[in-house]
């Protein structure tokens, strides 16, 4: 059933022409492995609204706004503006990916796709195409890389990359390195962890200047690395789902003026550029060239994203999970002695040892197994 064939619903909008009905329209789209289906009265142009409400020119003020104070002798100022470039920068590169998502598998309805991923599934389309494996996309094609991506957006704008013309072949080639850097720093445990630990709670502190010596095995040679705006943040790493146990571990984050600022300043015009390709998608005339696409946006896409890696980060107090689970088998915590001593009375109920309940739960598995098993033959015999 397309579109035009569904029945307009009972309801109208005012207009200058009078009341006119609002249709029910639908788009169906993939969101990584999941289909979804769009409802809305809203038409084609709410795309477009949607995509002309970004304003990628945020992330490049965070960056000009606060990296002289970032780079300033003031430790307080200096953490906080480097605080707000970090924060600045993790919701970039969502808006930057979502984008990308969108472009990829639906760019048909920016809008649509954008509401209906989850962070867990745009991590997915991320890493398939960093890895180039195999995803359900708008263009036809058996694998998505940054490579194709950048051509795809190239396509788009009806850019012919020949010898002839130096700046565009260059802008193709530095596009891709500049798109897996980015996705590379997005798939990153620590990313994530440091992010995490921004946004619940503001869990980063500021642990001064600090200096660590590396020896390389099997050779008298010695490297030392100096981190001068160290941040501190904690880890959780669980035993299991229903497991009350788990370790902690402290990370520890060089955080570097210049670089953060430049990862804003290298994503800024990056997020434009996806956004105009969607609009170019969709019909929309484009006015100028993306900024990006030029000598001056080559030359500083190059240049800055040799600064977009981290320089240092270390964890420490790291417990092996295993020899824990090991540790826990011979000698468990006795969990509801400790919490009866803990809460007296105001705790409601006894509380069952959640890693006495595992053993349990492991020691009676092969046997559920065969009763499950067992009980599947019956049925199948009547």
């Amino acid at each position: 059933m397309s579109q035009d064939e569904i029945n307009p619903p009972p309801f109208t909008i005012s207009t200058e022409k009078g009341e006119v009905p609002l249709k029910q329209r639908y788009w169906t789209f993939m969101v990584d492995e999941q289909p979804r289906v769009m409802w809305t009265a809203m038409t084609h142009e709410e795309h477009i609204r949607f995509l002309n409400g970004i304003d990628s020119s945020y992330w490049a003020y965070m960056a000009y706004t606060h990296q002289e104070e970032a780079a300033g002798d003031d430790d307080n100022a200096r953490f906080h503006a480097m605080m707000a470039m970090k924060v600045a920068f993790s919701q970039a590169m969502e808006t930057l990916f979502s984008l990308v998502g969108a472009l990829v598998q639906a760019p048909f309805a920016p809008l649509g796709w954008s509401l209906a991923y989850n962070n867990g599934q745009l991590k997915n389309v991320v890493q398939k195409i960093t890895s180039g494996d195999p995803i359900p996309n708008f263009w036809g094609l058996p694998t998505v890389t940054w490579e194709k991506v950048a051509e795809i957006i190239f396509k788009l704008f009806n850019i012919e990359v020949t010898e002839t013309k130096p700046t565009e072949s260059e802008a193709l080639r530095q596009l891709p390195v500049a798109l897996r850097l980015l996705a590379e720093l997005h798939l990153s445990d620590n990313n994530k962890h440091e992010y995490n630990s921004i946004k619940h709670g503001s869990r980063v502190g500021m642990g001064g200047e600090a200096t660590m010596t590396i020896g390389i095995p099997g050779t008298d040679q010695k490297h030392t690395l100096e981190a001068k705006n160290v941040a501190l943040f904690y880890v959780v790493e669980p035993l299991g789902r229903q497991d009350a146990n788990f370790i902690i571990s402290m990370h520890i984050n060089n955080w570097d003026p210049a670089s953060i600022s430049n990862r804003l300043l290298v994503i800024s015009p990056l997020i434009n550029l996806l956004r105009l390709a969607l609009l170019a998608h969709l019909g929309e005339p484009l006015e100028e060239m993306p900024e990006f696409i030029s000598e001056i946006g080559v030359q500083m896409l190059s240049q800055q994203s040799q600064g977009l890696g981290d320089l240092l980060n270390i964890s420490i107090g790291t417990l092996d999970a295993q020899d824990l689970k090991e540790s826990l088998k011979a000698d468990p915590v006795d969990l509801d002695q400790h919490l009866q001593q803990i809460y007296g009375s105001t705790l409601k109920r006894n509380v069952a040892a959640p890693q006495q309940n595992l053993q349990a739960q492991q020691a009676n598995r092969p046997h559920g197994k065969k009763r499950r098993s067992a009980k599947r033959r019956a049925n199948r015999s009547k």
